[in-house]
């Protein structure tokens, strides 16, 4: 049974943000790829935030490891955090 965001715990919360900001870059990337060719200047708008992006996740990134420690290594990981997979800078 899926959780109420009010039942998150902070840890849950920033592995979700983290989440959200990656399905973003890769939906702004595929939109940049997918109009390159006849819309550059669109393409352009959608790589930039698409960098934009990776640059939020980056910063939460910093504040879970901060907070909880780098997932995978002995700190009390959290179910529902960022995958190993999605920690790669």
């Amino acid at each position: 049974m899926p959780k109420n965001f009010k039942d998150l715990s902070e840890r849950e919360i920033l592995a979700l943000a983290i989440s959200l900001e990656e399905e973003d870059i890769r939906t702004y990337g595929d939109l940049a790829e997918a109009m390159g060719e006849n819309y550059p200047g669109t393409a352009r708008m959608f790589a930039a935030m698409s960098e934009e992006e990776n640059g939020h996740r980056h910063r939460l990134l910093d504040l879970y490891r901060t907070k909880f420690g780098v997932p995978g290594r002995d700190r009390q990981r959290a179910p529902h955090g960022p995958s190993s997979g999605g920690i790669s800078c």
